[in-house]
Order: C-alpha cells, then sequence, then structure tokens
C-alpha cells in the first residue's frame, strides 16, 4: 500500500526514515511531504493519492496537526495514523481528533503491523502499540517492547526527502543518532513518563560501534558529507564504547561531527577520544546559572563546578563548547538571565541556545510550578502547554532572551546586558539577536558562507511578516 507522511519542519526526521526502511521491507511504498514547503498541502495529498497518512509531530505543532486532519478528513477521507512525541504521551487524542489510529512509541513493528493488515483487510483493533478508532469504539492496546537490539533495524532510508526535495541533498550539516533513550528524569523532559508508559528495564540502547560506521559508510558513497551532527540525547560516553567508536570512525568517515551530553559525563579522557575521531564540538546544558534552580527545580543535578570544568576540558581540547540555556524558568526574571549569560561568557561558550521555557502538560516542572503558584492549572492551554510570554511577557525579559546570544559572547557584553534591556527596541534586538546566533552557528557547524546566507534570509522573511 502507499504511505505518505507529513511533517511541519524541513529537517529530515530521523524517526520517519526508520519507519520508511521498515516499511519498504514488508513491500509498502512511502512518500513525504512537509507541511511549511508546501503552499496547498491539500492538493498535493491529493496527487500523491495515498492510502494511508502518518502525521508525525511535537506538542507546540499539535494545533497546526489537529486543524490539518480535519482538512484531510474533510477533503479527501483517507485514513490517518499519528505518531511522535505527542500522541505516544497523549494519546487521548484520538478521542476528539479527526485520527483513525495513534502509534504509541517506537513504530517500526507495530507500523509495519497495521499497514500489513490493512492491505490485507484484516482487523485492526488488537495491534499492541496501536490504538484504533472506529464509528462505535477506541481500541486502546498496551505498547509494544521496546526493541532491545536496535542494530537489528534497517538502516534510515533518506531517499522519500530527497526524491521530493532535491535540494535537501545540499544540507551541509546531517543528523544522526548512535542510540536510543536516556537514564535520566529531568523535570522538564518527558523521559520519565516515557519510563513509566514502557516499563523497559533498559533505559538506553546503542548501536554497535560497526553498525554507527557502517551506516555513515552508506551514506557518504551516496551523499557529499561536510558535517555531521549526533542528536542523541547523550552521545555514548563509556571509554571502551568510545575508542572502539574512533578507531572505526577516523578510518572509513573522517568528517568533522558534534555531540550532545552532559558537563558531570565529560572527563580528560572521554575529551581526548572524542578530539581524536574528530569531534569539533560539544554541546552541554547549562540551563540556568542559579544552581539550585538547576537541581532543585529542573532535577538535573550537576553543580556550577562541574560545568566549569567540563568547559574548561573541552577547550583544552581545542573543541569548541556550545550550551543550552532555558528562559524564565519558574520564579526567573530578565535578572537571572542576566546572570545565565555572565556565566555563558565566563566559561567561553562558543554557542549560546538559549530556549524558551514552557510548561507542557504532565511533567514534574509544570507540576511544580503549578503548586508553587507560578502558574494555574486551567492555564494550561488545549495545545497542552503555556508558553512562558503568559506569565512574564513585559519588553524587558523580551529584550534580555533576544540578546542573549550576542550579550554572552563575552564578559564586557554581558556587564551591559542590565542597560540595553531596559531600552524599547525589542524588534531590533530580535534581529541582532537572530544575526549572533546565526554566525555562531555557521561558526560551530562550520557551514559555508552560502548555506548560512540562506537561512538567514529565510529567517528575514518570516521576521518581516509577522512584524
Amino acid at each position: 500500500m502507499k504511505i505518505l507522511f507529513i511533517q511541519e519542519t524541513e529537517e529530515p526526521a530521523i524517526g520517519i526514515m526508520s519507519l520508511v526502511s521498515a516499511l519498504k521491507k514488508h513491500g509498502h511504498k512511502c512518500d513525504v511531504l512537509i507541511r511549511e514547503c508546501e503552499k496547498d498541502i491539500i492538493s498535493e495529498i491529493k496527487k500523491t493519492n495515498p492510502e494511508l497518512i502518518g502525521l508525525s509531530f511535537i506538542t507546540p505543532e499539535a494545533e497546526e496537526m489537529k486543524n490539518l486532519c480535519k482538512k484531510i478528513k474533510k477533503e479527501t477521507g483517507i485514513k490517518i495514523i499519528a505518531g511522535g512525541a505527542h500522541a505516544t504521551f497523549f494519546p487521548e487524542i484520538i478521542s476528539e481528533w479527526e485520527l483513525d489510529y495513534i502509534c504509541i512509541g517506537e513504530g517500526e513493528y507495530s507500523f509495519a503491523e497495521l499497514a500489513d493488515r490493512i492491505e490485507d483487510g484484516r482487523i485492526t483493533s488488537d495491534i499492541p502499540g496501536i490504538w484504533a478508532k472506529n464509528k462505535r469504539s477506541i481500541y486502546r492496546n498496551e505498547p509494544s517492547h521496546l526493541k532491545e537490539d536496535i542494530n537489528s533495524l534497517p538502516f534510515i532510508d533518506d531517499s522519500i526527502y530527497y526524491k521530493k526535495y532535491p535540494w535537501m541533498k545540499k544540507k551541509e550539516v546531517k543528523q544522526f543518532v548512535s542510540g536510543r533513550g536516556c537514564p535520566f528524569c529531568c523535570s522538564f523532559c518527558y523521559n520519565k513518563r516515557f519510563f513509566e508508559i514502557f516499563k523497559e528495564k533498559r533505559r538506553t540502547r546503542r548501536m554497535s560501534s560497526k553498525r554507527i560506521v557502517e551506516e555513515l559508510y552508506l551514506f557518504k558513497k551516496k551523499h557529499s558529507l561536510r558535517n555531521i551532527s549526533f542528536v542523541d540525547y547523550l552521545f555514548p560516553y563509556d571509554k571502551v564504547t568510545l575508542h572502539e567508536f574512533a578507531c572505526l570512525y577516523k578510518k572509513k568517515i573522517a568528517v568533522p561531527f558534534e555531540i550532545q551530553t552532559r558537563a558531570d559525563l565529560i572527563n580528560k579522557e572521554v575529551a581526548m577520544i572524542l578530539k581524536s575521531a574528530g569531534c569539533r564540538g560539544v554541546f552541554i546544558g547549562v540551563e540556568t546559572a542559579n544552581e539550585k534552580t538547576r537541581v532543585d527545580l529542573l532535577k538535573k543535578r550537576i553543580s556550577n563546578r562541574q560545568i566549569r570544568n567540563a568547559a574548561r576540558i573541552i577547550k583544552k581540547e581545542r573543541m569548541l563548547l556550545g550550551t543550552y540555556n532555558m528562559v524564565y524558568l519558574p520564579g526567573e526574571c530578565f535578572l537571572d538571565l542576566i546572570e545565565t549569560m555572565k556565566m555563558n561568557a565566563e566559561i567561553k561558550s562558543d554557542f549560546l541556545y538559549p530556549i524558551k521555557t514552557k510548561y507542557f502538560k504532565n511533567l514534574d516542572m509544570t507540576f511544580d510550578a503549578i503548586n508553587s503558584g507560578t502558574i494555574k492549572e486551567r492555564w494550561i492551554k488545549k495545545d497542552f502547554t503555556l508558553d512562558y510570554h503568559f506569565i512574564y511577557g513585559g519588553y524587558k525579559n523580551e529584550n534580555a532572551y533576544h540578546l542573549s546570544a550576542l550579550l554572552a559572547s563575552n564578559k564586557i557584553y554581558a556587564s551591559a546586558a542590565n542597560f540595553l534591556v531596559t531600552l524599547r527596541l525589542t524588534w531590533l534586538f530580535r534581529f541582532l539577536g537572530f544575526l549572533a546566533k546565526e554566525i555562531k552557528a555557521k561558526k560551530f557547524y562550520d557551514v559555508s558562507n552560502k548555506y548560512a546566507a540562506y537561512y538567514i534570509l529565510k529567517e528575514l522573511k518570516r521576521m518581516i511578516k509577522i512584524r
């Protein structure tokens, strides 16, 4: 049967590419549409003429996808299945949305089973990991077990993106994962909820170094590789695995790469192995300069001393340092953000990435904010999230957010923050902050001027449109 995947943004989705590989093994045909790249997505759906549509999305995209479901059903009547993070954590949307199925968690096997049964005309109401709806009932099946040996999964299939959107081949930063899961339970992440749903003993599952390099080598033979970004929550950090990976990667791939990890997992030996393999940059989560907030509220038990130590080690090995920072946590204001900027300047972050705090439904951080009176439960929107603007607002807070990447460049800039945020120049600061962030991203990921200019112009058009 023919299956059409629809996603919101233009970055090739690793989850969809993995599903496509599994579905093709079962003889199904797959295609993809990117909503933001299509002027009339309903017309494109009709041209593709699929028998099943798969929607993959995260919570901030939920409202848009809900409206899209309604349009698809009205215009085409095609069966729709929703998957991804939002569908996994809030499967009850099946009762309100124009959906026929929900895929909970990883779908390589359950989705393929569903497609097989639809094609054969068999019953689809009892598949583990799939919720099904008909005119009379909703069938809420138990989650399927997570695949223990992910080495046995087929290599991801990126051909659907390059066939439909050939310009994507020119993307200079390719994303990959080396495993699944994370052993930690930070209060701002759904990881704890994931463990509650699946109740698996192993919280992380890693691909072997040989498997990772084989997949990358196959991709390298088909396409040009300039830079690789490993987007695992935590890149493998045990020394034996890292050393094996470094030896194979240097020999067969030899392309610069970046990783994400935690400050408390970085030590001198790990950094040396990463550097020897060709690692250009390491992202760690600072989140906030307030250690008490990070430890007690975010449940991220990492001290400021550990962050400074990790930064020093990364810099000593001449790798770039990227830092994630959360803006306007419960009880914080623009003065707290300025302190976080100063800390980023102190540890010489090459790429400060600010993330607006959102209060997602059923997160521990959200429960804490409700219990402390910071927010009220009824404020959580129907799309399951509460934007920080709802609580803080104000041009000073907005200015601090937009200027964070620029002002964290050095201590002198950071010291000027107290004055700059008082100026009513929010649109200008938004532009300057965006420009500073893109320049830092260009350096961090080593992309060409042409590639960087494309994204800068694209964002400028969006900013002008919004204004």
